[in-house]
């Protein structure tokens, strides 16, 4: 059986998370303890006793969402569900390469926090926004997004799930003189989005080199488990190939249509955690495949059962 796993990115964080695992399984702690040395942050607090908006934060969220996410993986492989492919959304993908053993627990945290930090100040720097938009073609949007630019108040396709789906990001002022050429279009609907998902665009030039310096610190092992790049829709297999790969996640644009298209012959699909922003996608074009979500105990007794069976 070919068994892909996705791992969610930022706006599959909620207060709780992971705790049904940690309450039941001495890994998860453990891991748990691992991680929150690490970065001397609490990670039970954060991730069960905080708040909404406080685990939203993404200098919090990303490191969250990267230590659940990889403890359920590591439970799923111990149960004896290896996948033969994984695939993350946005910064799910660092999880994606951590269970693919190209990067370890300390490293991906490392990363992750240190790119969550330059993020931000580069949020509070330049006033950013990001808006979902639904129902006018690439082709349309990008020319809209080229009009709506003006110096250095900027607008760029971040994320593409289909043709007629984007995720655009830039400069709140742009953003909102785009808006403007949407409204005249009745079938385009837009709304706007937590601009943790990352800028993806060029906006991100000067974040990816403050990167570069601790990005050439980590060791990037040979992926034991091919990875699905969402930049082209490339197989990944070589370690020396993701240090490039990471930092064009970061400023360039993301193509999931291209990721959803790859596991058309894939017999299960396993969201890691919360539900990706994939699902919808994924429904949509496979109706009969079958996607399972793991993000409590039972789902793993019931997928391990399930496995078992066939």
């Amino acid at each position: 059986m070919k068994v892909a796993m996705l791992f969610p990115g930022y706006s599959g964080q909620y207060v709780g998370m992971g705790k049904d695992f940690y309450d039941n399984h001495r890994f998860v702690q453990e891991y748990f303890e691992e991680a929150s040395s690490c970065l001397s942050l609490n990670f039970v607090k954060l991730c069960f006793a905080s708040s909404d908006a406080e685990l939203s934060k993404i200098h919090n969220a990303y490191p969250s969402l990267f230590l659940v996410s990889t403890a359920i993986a590591i439970l799923l492989t111990k149960e004896g569900i290896v996948p033969s492919l994984v695939a993350g959304y946005c910064d799910g993908e660092f999880a994606a390469l951590c269970a693919a053993n190209s990067i370890n627990l300390a490293d991906g945290l490392y990363f992750l926090s240190k790119y969550s930090i330059f993020y931000e100040e580069l949020i509070k720097k330049s006033k950013l926004s990001a808006l979902r938009i639904i129902g006018i073609p690439a082709t349309l949007l990008e020319e809209g997004c080229l009009s709506a630019s003006i110096k250095n108040e900027l607008v760029f396709i971040g994320i593409c799930f289909s043709d007629t789906d984007h995720i655009v990001s830039g400069h709140r002022d742009a953003i909102e003189r785009l808006i403007d050429f949407l409204q005249l279009t009745a079938t385009v609907k837009f709304e706007h989005v937590g601009i943790g998902v990352g800028m993806h665009s060029p906006i991100m030039i000067d974040t990816v080199k403050l990167l570069k310096m601790y990005l050439e610190k980590l060791d990037f092992k040979s992926l034991k488990i091919p990875f699905i790049s969402a930049l082209d829709g490339a197989l990944i297999t070589e370690g020396p190939i993701v240090k490039n790969l990471i930092l064009r996640h970061i400023n360039g644009s993301l193509y999931y249509s291209k990721v959803v298209d790859y596991l058309a012959d894939y017999d299960l699909i396993i969201e890691v955690g919360n539900r990706v922003m994939l699902h919808p996608l994924l429904k949509k074009k496979y109706p009969q495949k079958n996607i399972f979500e793991v993000k409590k105990s039972t789902d793993l007794k019931i997928l391990t059962q399930l496995m078992r069976d066939r």
